[in-house]
């Protein structure tokens, strides 16, 4: 039987590639050359540089759950210094602060010093007392292959697989305590002898590939963290890098120890998606220069070096070793949650807040021309340094009194760039072909209603933030419109009366109301709004992962 929390198979990856979701602001319409103007600016095909960035770093739903969120009353006279003093107004059952520092250790994987990490004594405890190794054999390929694995209290939170060496059998992960700290930390492992070592059937395989289908298919795991060291990597790296874009579905984290890598895999290391916790020893003379200049191009990755070590280095320092699986398991597997179109449960990671402070903004024009004349349009672009390649892209509009500076100042663009989207903000135009708007929805209704009947090729999904729609479009107008739309509007918009209604009529539409803010929502709880925007792309992934 599987364990509860590890047959899951459905994360969030890239999706909207080559199309654009379309956050709109907006008060009216004027048919005419809008749907024009928008055609060509999409027609634009301005290239992405961003690459994905892992969503997996924060905690499992349970833990989530229990995560304060930020309710900020918003004075609207002085809104930027209330944003500054307001406290955090908790939600539910306090969660004591004990827990809260452990769990910011888990949540900042990427930044945080390994060595002030404490794993909480009553995980030490448990894994010195209560966890009891069990030995097992399956069978895979015809071969016997012998496990030891430890089953942990209470419900599981994800399978964790553990590869071995050259010199060392699963006998080792025992001898060190690794099975017993995981199962203590919440999570089923499973140590296998790999064939031809230990207690596992001595015969070579010659395929590496289908011997990891195979075993997980034997063991009852679904994409579960792999620990591979050195010799492993022969079996590990083929097995996700043989269809690295797939990847998530094989693994939802990666920890490999000074690995083997096979020549002809090489290439695909920088397409591999899922989050890694790479480790070497300092002393590791050997394998140091592969880790650091060909391991290191995982997208999605931090390298670990730990002093005083050698080439096993979760022999020579398993304390750091312990302390590294215990921050990275939990942000690996937030890989697993998928939330529903409409839910807003799941909080943004705190390696997104981190990176939207990296991300750089860079300013632009471009032409668009329109039957026999052309006007120049001023954007503004999202760009994370370390990034090369985007889960999609995202254009946003803005309203009559706004800007694309909007966007930088609330740092849309950069959230945005750090959730792995090519986010592009652009200043709307204003001459005698094309009207100078009040708003955006103009366009962006004119160019999803314009040729509905292929809406899907010109948009993967709308966000309308109340925006305000031309009063002769049709129910039936509406209704063609075959795309998930997230409609988001301020509790105290005086304008909801009147716009509501036919945002509604959208037939994928689903509403968010944004507590305490007026109609430009996004200014005035602009982490509530980036909230909604994190859980509605996630939706989007994890709907287009399951197709």
């Amino acid at each position: 039987m599987t364990p509860p929390g590890v047959h899951i198979n459905k994360t969030a990856l890239a999706i909207i590639i080559g199309l654009l979701v379309v956050i709109i602001l907006g008060f009216k319409y004027k048919r005419g050359t809008d749907s024009a103007f928008f055609d060509k600016l999409s027609d634009k095909k301005i290239e992405s540089n961003l690459q994905q960035q892992s969503k997996v770093r924060d905690l499992h739903l349970e833990e989530l759950k229990k995560e304060p969120e930020k309710e900020i009353k918003v004075n609207k006279e002085h809104k930027q210094e209330e944003l500054k003093k307001e406290p955090e107004k908790q939600q539910g059952n306090k969660e004591p602060e004990k827990d809260k520092k452990e769990n910011m250790a888990a949540v900042d994987w990427k930044t945080v010093d390994i060595n002030s990490v404490k794993i909480p004594d009553e995980i030490v405890k448990s894994a010195n007392e209560k966890m009891k190794v069990e030995e097992k054999t399956f069978k895979v390929m015809d071969l016997n292959i012998f496990a030891r694995t430890v089953k942990p209290e209470g419900e599981c939170k994800g399978g964790v697989v553990l590869l071995h060496g050259q010199s060392f059998t699963s006998k080792n992960w025992a001898e060190i305590k690794t099975l017993q700290y995981i199962g203590a930390m919440g999570y089923t492992p499973m140590a296998v002898d790999l064939p031809n070592y230990g207690n596992s059937e001595k015969k070579d395989v010659d395929d590496e590939v289908r011997f990891m289908e195979e075993l997980m298919k034997a063991i009852n795991f679904t994409a579960p963290v792999i620990v591979s060291p050195s010799m492993s990597g022969s079996f590990s790296l083929p097995f996700l890098l043989s269809d690295p874009k797939n990847g998530n579905k094989k693994s939802h984290g990666f920890i490999p120890v000074a690995p083997i890598i096979p020549g002809n895999y090489k290439q695909y290391i920088k397409e591999l998606q899922i989050p890694a916790a790479i480790v070497y020893g300092d002393k590791d003379s050997n394998f140091k220069n592969s880790v650091e200049n060909v391991l290191s191009k995982l997208p999605n990755s931090r390298l670990f070096k730990i002093e005083d070590a050698r080439h096993p280095a979760y022999l020579d320092q398993p304390e750091i070793w312990h302390k590294i699986i215990y921050i990275f398991l939990p942000a690996a597997f937030i890989m697993a949650l998928e939330p529903k179109i409409g839910d807003t449960s799941l909080q943004i990671p705190h390696y997104v807040q981190s990176d939207a402070n990296k991300v750089k903004i860079e300013d632009s024009t471009i032409e668009i021309v329109l039957g026999e004349s052309s006007c120049r349009i001023f954007t503004k672009k999202a760009v994370h340094p370390s990034v090369s390649k985007s889960k999609g892209d995202i254009l946003l509009l803005h309203g009559s009194s706004f800007t694309s500076q909007t966007w930088e100042d609330n740092k849309t663009l950069q959230y945005l760039a750090a959730m792995g989207y090519n986010a592009i903000a652009v200043d709307l135009p204003g001459s005698k072909d094309v009207n100078s708007p009040s708003a955006s929805g103009k366009y962006s209704l004119a160019y999803l209603v314009c040729d509905a009947t292929n809406v899907s090729d010109r948009a993967k999904a709308f966000i309308p933030v109340n925006t305000v729609q031309a009063p002769d479009y049709s129910t039936e107008e509406y209704s063609r419109i075959q795309i998930p739309s997230a409609v988001i509007y301020g509790e105290n918009d005086r304008r909801n009366e009147n716009l509501l209604p036919n945002l509604q009529k959208l037939p994928k539409a689903s509403l968010y109301k944004v507590k305490d803010a007026r109609h430009a929502a996004y200014l005035d709880q602009p982490e509530e709004f980036h909230k909604i925007l994190y859980n509605f792309l996630r939706s989007l992934e994890a709907v287009e992962n399951s197709d």
